[in-house]
């Protein structure tokens, strides 16, 4: 259950970093590491109009959007989209829907969210407003009689030399709500503070948790930087599911990839 609530709190995060501005194509590496391990996601981005397309060129970082897939956030549309063009499917993911799952199960008591200005810096030939939020939390779940408390420390690097107005609400995130008043109120103070430096060149979280479901101490590095960053126009049907592509569901995408 940790892993699961750890999977949507980083699915956020990847989300709110993700930043562009309309007709402009770029691309990401991330570097994860949990504990020892590492892994390297590629991934190559178009936005336009409010529209955002990320595709996942090597890795992915949702277990159910395989390598190869895509993402499409709609502009004025409260939905992800997962498209995966090898078999012709795609999912839909609406995001407060997710969050609202996570009221039903669990509590969250959110002890800290301190965010802190620090000194600028250039990050590929831009110049960078740079700051640290740190959040702290415990979780209790009395339905898997798990508790856990997760602190977590992002800095973000983030220029307005590239715009970001034409980007979507559901692109930013900044509308998502849990109906975790507590996780709600973080959420916005951390978007507010994301949301004032810019486009994020570089950020690097670091996440430690604990559980009474887990042996020790977990701690896992995420460091994602963008480059390649250029404006050009974009075709306006990279943003659309192709109509031949048939809906699956969720739920059964994830039961399909824990039998594997």
């Amino acid at each position: 259950m940790l892993k699961k609530v750890n999977l949507l709190l980083v699915l956020l995060i990847f989300i709110y970093v993700s930043a562009a501005s309309a007709g402009l194509v770029w691309k990401s590496n991330i570097v994860s590491k949990t504990d020892g391990k590492a892994a390297t996601i590629e991934a190559k981005y178009y936005a336009q109009d409010g529209n955002v397309r990320q595709e996942f060129v090597k890795g992915t970082m949702i277990p159910f959007a395989k390598e190869g897939s895509y993402i499409l956030y709609k502009k004025d549309v409260q939905t992800m989209y997962i498209v995966n063009p090898a078999e012709k499917t795609y999912m839909e993911l609406p995001l407060d829907a997710l969050g609202g799952m996570m009221s039903q199960f669990m509590t969250i008591d959110v002890e800290k969210v301190k965010v802190t200005k620090l000194e600028a810096e250039t990050v590929l030939t831009y110049k960078c407003n740079h700051i640290k939020i740190e959040t702290s939390y415990a979780m209790k779940s009395e339905m898997v009689k798990m508790e856990s408390r997760v602190e977590q420390t992002q800095e973000v690097w983030g220029t307005f030399s590239i715009p970001t107005e034409e980007l979507s609400a559901m692109f930013l995130n900044q509308s998502f709500k849990t109906g975790i008043k507590d996780l709600d109120e973080a959420i916005a103070k951390q978007m507010s503070a994301i949301k004032d430096v810019g486009f994020p060149i570089k950020t690097i979280t670091v996440t430690k948790s604990t559980s009474s479901m887990q042996k020790g101490e977990s701690t896992s590095v995420m460091e994602s930087s963008f480059h390649d960053i250029s404006k050009e126009n974009v075709d306006k049907s990279l943003f659309d599911v192709p109509k031949s592509y048939k809906k699956t569901e969720l739920f059964s995408s994830m039961t399909g990839m824990n039998k594997k």
